[in-house]
């Protein structure tokens, strides 16, 4: 349990990642990375503990409710799902096996109906559906929303039930009523004695059994988790000519294409006339964007076009930029304007990095362009990064859907985003001392390949200035 979670203040950030990374955020990502599971307070605490120390772990989130009542069963269904759980409908085999056993009036269905009268009149009948559902495939996790009161350690049902309970890789445990002092089984010493957790129903069972799941699929990644090839020759930024914090575009990314990361083909003119000889060579439509350490958000300052398809174009999308960007900033030091290449439509993604004061670098990824503050669809992870965390970091977006072709989009090269992520973690790493904030928005996403349309780096000052002063 952490507590902290409102930010009491905000700092400057230059870059899309510097902005949205919240403490909060890092915190949970680096959890999710390192298997640790979050809980809300300290009956979470309790409940979860109980769980785990049954000494074993769900294998999923498949979940089946037996219950002797039906409004019971349905509530604690709806809990489940909105926990995260699975209430899975049960295979044709399953519910024909429990038929035979239960009332004709109850339910076989998941939620399982035992009926009251039945649960107390024949206690028995907790057994023949346990067997089913142990014996089923699909079924991760068995609860029980009642059990039989009077079964007494001696009891041959209640020893059947824990034997069936022990031999099958089923997490099963018993929520007692929701009041205190109710429904509490004469055997619960006994079945806790061997692994089975008998949870009072005012601890909320229910998101404890979540907490377990989230926890046993992390526990699982892990140790699936193929070792990351260690790249033999470390890259370092030369910073013996830097003088700004915030790097040029044109910096920044010739530092993207030192870690292999694709890059457009570019240019940075410093008149007009050498703008036309650049776009000539690189070949129509182009963009022009001015090229300035001070003006790192090109939109803004109106100092960018898009799809330029003319030398004509080329003279005054140059001389419009320039005007713009010392308008906007009129002590801003311009290198000149770039020229690249016009890519064609993809999908949009942002990669980025920041420096957390607890966890150093820490990569950012989302949907990218101007929408990603907007919407906040984004996940991090702690460098450095394996490709199992790369490939959860994709999967945690909401919007990963446009990714994989929704609305008849082409689907995106996934391994081609989990290559950027993997050397954008490897770059912060490398250079943990000199970088402070990474940003590649947007980063276009094709069918097959990738390329970085934009890209900000934000150095450390300190690394500067004594870089300075050292020579």
């Amino acid at each position: 349990m952490k507590t902290g979670r409102s930010t009491a203040g905000s700092r400057a950030a230059a870059s899309h990642t510097g902005s949205l990374a919240g403490s909060d955020l890092i915190y949970d990502a680096f959890f999710r990375q390192s298997g640790i599971v979050r809980v809300d307070d300290y009956e979470d605490i309790i409940t979860f503990s109980k769980l785990f120390l049954s000494n074993r772990l769900p294998q999923g989130k498949n979940t089946v409710l037996i219950t002797s009542s039906g409004g019971r069963g349905i509530n604690e269904a709806d809990r489940c799902e909105g926990l995260g759980l699975n209430i899975i409908p049960l295979s044709e085999k399953t519910k024909t096996e429990i038929k035979k056993h239960i009332p004709s009036f109850g339910s076989a269905s998941n939620p399982i109906d035992l009926t009251a009268a039945a649960s107390v009149t024949n206690p028995e009948l907790y057994i023949a559906p346990l067997r089913a559902l142990i014996a089923d495939p699909e079924v991760h996790n068995i609860i029980l929303t009642e059990f039989p009161l009077y079964w007494e350690a001696d009891n041959p049902y209640l020893q059947e039930f824990i034997e069936l309970c022990k031999n099958s890789d089923k997490f099963v445990f018993i929520t007692t009523f929701p009041l205190d002092g109710m429904s509490v089984p004469k055997g619960k010493e006994t079945l806790e004695k061997n692994g089975i957790p008998v949870i009072p129903g005012d601890l909320n069972p229910i998101k404890g059994l979540a907490k377990l799941v989230e926890y046993s699929e992390s526990y699982r990644k892990h140790q699936q988790k193929m070792r990351q090839q260690e790249d033999s020759t470390i890259k370092r930024i030369d910073i013996a000519h830097i003088r700004r914090t915030t790097l040029s575009e044109a910096q920044a990314t010739d530092i993207l294409d030192v870690y292999g990361i694709p890059t457009t083909k570019r240019t940075v003119a410093t008149t007009a006339e050498e703008a036309v000889q650049f776009a000539n060579a690189i070949g129509y439509p182009v963009v022009l964007k001015v090229d300035s350490a001070d003006i790192p958000h090109k939109t803004e300052a109106d100092a960018i076009r898009l799809n330029v398809q003319s030398a004509n174009e080329v003279m005054k999308a140059f001389t419009e930029i320039y005007h713009n960007a010392k308008t906007y900033k009129a002590d801003a030091q311009i290198n000149g304007i770039a020229v690249q290449e016009m890519l064609p439509e993809g999908t949009e993604v942002i990669i980025g990095a920041t420096k957390d004061p607890n966890f150093g670098p820490v990569v950012m990824f989302g949907l990218g362009g101007i929408f990603v503050e907007v919407f906040k669809d984004i996940s991090f992870r702690v460098a450095p990064l394996s490709r199992a965390d790369a490939v959860e970091m994709i999967e945690e977006v909401k919007g990963k859907a446009l990714l994989k072709g929704a609305r008849g989009k082409a689907h995106s090269d996934i391994e081609a985003i989990i290559d950027v992520l993997l050397k954008v973690s490897q770059l912060v790493t490398e250079n943990e001392a000199v970088i402070e904030e990474l940003d590649i928005n947007p980063l276009i996403v094709y069918e097959e390949g990738i390329k970085a349309a934009d890209a900000m780096i934000v150095i450390n000052k300190d690394v500067i200035e004594k870089s300075v002063v050292g020579r």
